[in-house]
This record gives C-alpha cells, sequence and structure tokens, in this order.
C-alpha cells in the first residue's frame, strides 16, 4: 500500500504477509485508516481465502484476518458499515465485525462486480446469471438486504451487456461502463448513468475510428467523475492494424457523456481487474497498472474519432402517443420517450392531408 502526493512522489510504502497475494481494493476508514481487500491462498487446501488488512493512517499494519469460507470463494471489494464492521461482496456476501471476525456469509453467484456506498444504503453491481441484464442490490449500512433492481438494456443494446466499472457520482447516481451488443456490431463499449432504483438516466455507446474510417473496439476498464462534472474513461483499444498504434485509450467526456478529447497509452502486461483510476489535487489524474505512456511521436491528443450519437446508437421512435383536446383552443400531446441520446424533440404538424409539415415547437430532450 502506498499513499501519493498529487505529482505521483511517495509520501510513504507498507508491505504486508508475504501470504496475502491478489489484493483487488482499498477503501478509506471512518477513522482516517485503510482496509486493504484481498485473496490468499492457502496451503492446506488449495483454496483461496478472501482476507482483510486494517491499517492506520500511515498504512501500519493493525489486523490481518484471512477468513475461512464453506468453499473456495472470493472478495473482489469492501465497505464499512454503520457499526464499524465491513460488508465485502465477491462470490459470496461477506459480513465481519470491526476486527474482522466472520459474522455471515450468503453465496452470490455469479460474483459482485463492486459495492458503492450511498448517504443511507450500500449498493451492489452484478451481472445477471443469463448475461441479459445488470442487478443493483440494495442493502442497508448494516448489509442487511433491502430491494433488488434490474436494469433493462437501453434500445440500441442487444442480446448480451457486461459490465466493467462502476463508479458512484455527487448526486447519487451511478455511472457503469463496459461492452453491450448492438444491432449491426458486437461488444461495443458503452456508458450509462442511472439511480440507484434501476432508471436508466443516458446511455451511450462508442465506436472509435481511427484513420478516418477504421473502426475500432473499446474495451471500458475504469471510470471515474471528474472535478468539471465531466468524466474519465480509460479502456483498452482492439482492432489498430498499424505496427506501434497505441494498445489504451483515456477518454474525458463531458456530462452527458460526450467525449472532449482523449490521450493515448502504451501497455505492457495489462490487467485490467487491477486498473485504478483517480483524480489528484492538482486535477491531474493517476492511473495505477502496468504501462507506460504513449511516445510523443504520434500526436497525443483526439487520436480517435467518435460517429455522431444517432451512428453510434440509433435514436428509437417514441410511441403511444395520444392527443388531447384541452378548452379552449389547446391540444395536449403525450407519448413514451424511447431514446437516452436524443438532444431535443421536435413538434410539427400537418394541416390536412395535402399541405407540408410544419415545425411549432422544440422541446429540451
Amino acid at each position: 500500500l502506498a499513499k501519493l502526493r498529487a505529482n505521483g512522489t511517495t509520501i510513504w510504502q507498507q508491505t504486508y504477509s508475504q501470504r496475502t497475494n491478489e489484493p483487488s481494493h482499498v477503501t478509506l476508514t471512518s477513522d482516517g485508516g485503510f482496509l486493504i481487500t484481498a485473496n490468499t491462498y492457502s496451503t492446506n487446501d488449495g483454496h483461496f481465502l478472501p482476507s482483510l488488512i486494517r491499517t492506520d493512517g500511515n498504512g501500519v499494519s493493525l489486523w490481518e484476518a484471512m477468513i475461512p469460507t464453506d468453499n473456495s470463494e472470493y472478495i473482489h471489494c469492501s465497505a464499512e458499515t454503520a457499526d464499524g464492521g465491513f460488508f465485502s461482496v465477491g462470490t459470496i456476501l461477506l459480513r465481519t465485525d470491526s476486527s474482522g471476525n466472520k459474522l455471515w456469509q450468503t453465496p452470490f453467484e455469479p460474483r459482485a462486480l463492486c459495492i458503492l456506498r450511498l448517504d443511507n444504503s450500500f449498493v451492489v453491481v452484478r451481472e445477471s446469471l443469463d448475461g441479459q441484464s445488470i442487478e443493483l442490490h440494495t442493502f442497508d449500512l448494516l448489509g442487511m438486504a433491502l430491494a433488488q433492481h434490474t436494469l433493462i438494456s437501453p434500445n440500441g443494446f442487444r442480446d448480451w451487456i457486461q459490465v466493467a466499472a462502476a463508479t458512484l457520482k455527487q448526486d447519487q447516481t451511478i455511472l457503469l461502463a463496459g461492452l453491450s451488443n448492438t444491432a449491426t456490431r458486437s461488444r461495443q463499449g458503452y456508458l450509462l448513468c442511472t439511480t440507484a432504483s434501476g432508471e436508466i438516466l443516458w446511455a451511450k455507446m462508442y465506436y472509435p475510428i481511427y484513420n478516418v474510417n477504421e473502426e475500432l473496439n473499446l474495451r471500458p476498464y475504469s471510470v471515474i467523475e471528474t472535478v468539471d462534472s465531466g468524466y474519465l474513461l480509460v479502456g483498452k483499444i482492439e482492432g489498430f492494424s498499424l505496427e506501434g498504434a497505441p494498445s489504451a485509450i483515456a477518454i474525458h467526456m463531458d456530462s452527458r457523456g460526450v467525449p472532449s478529447y482523449d490521450l493515448a497509452l502504451s501497455l505492457r502486461g495489462f490487467d485490467e481487474g487491477h486498473l485504478s483510476l483517480i483524480q489528484t489535487s492538482d486535477k491531474g489524474y493517476l492511473i495505477t497498472g502496468e504501462f507506460w505512456c504513449f511516445e510523443q511521436t504520434r500526436p497525443p491528443k483526439n487520436l480517435l474519432k467518435f460517429p455522431s450519437d444517432e451512428e453510434a446508437l440509433p435514436i428509437s421512435t417514441p410511441s403511444d402517443l395520444t392527443a388531447t383536446f384541452r378548452p379552449p383552443n389547446s391540444i395536449e400531446l403525450l407519448w413514451k420517450d424511447n431514446s437516452f441520446n436524443e438532444t431535443k424533440v421536435l413538434i410539427e404538424r400537418k394541416p390536412s392531408l395535402s399541405t407540408q409539415w410544419l415545425q411549432i415547437a422544440t422541446l429540451p430532450a
């Protein structure tokens, strides 16, 4: 565990038990210390055991716990509960006390991606067993189940959806990034914003283009909300045909997911399971993983082009239109909005069958 300054230089660094391997998550505790989530190989039975390491504010170990489970299980990340204990998620839901002693566990297949702490609850994100949807499971601050919500894939998404990264925004909505299929392309990167109750607020699909017309695949790995109310997404680029082209890219987007610039990265020995991304106090970014910066022989910004929203994720036709007369001289129009990526709504009127449609109003999306 290492603490860094905003410019990336080391303040302190700590190491822990040689038995502990496969660390996957670190979180700040209420007393200013840290909790490391890991999984430790057991030489007794050849299984991995969920492990927690509790430290003080300087990373000095207070206790380390290997937690016996019913089968070979692993945990991916943890959060502190209201009573000072911890709630860990992975292939199981695991509840421990403030010293790492197991209180209870329950199966949670296929696996949880992450746990997010809202003001008054936890939200656990995972894919459904059939790979057709994303599930949001809500728990109280002691780890007891409250509700489950299933995200229905937005129009334009087809057959399959995978979530790779999730982050909680300042407004308590949730940002999800991953891969999905469309009607014409497979395994394309997406970014969507949803409430904790599963209401999708907007969704974007990304088809990067290189050298004018070469379409690529974007595989998202990590996403954060930035101080300018935008987002930074880091992912792997698949499909470059030119030698020396970047294997990964960092893309900055505005508050509605529209790309504003991108920065190429070259990665070596890249393991997406251990990639982490944060914004530093000087408004820069810290990306952890095994990589080096892309050589400046290529443009560092705006390397890729992106098709318009309509090309990437076609706007779906509204449905269920009704028109109701409102005296003395008005007509109320109601319809179902089936799209997440329109920028405005045009209202048109046709006075008679023999005349052209005339635009009479423009409404916000």
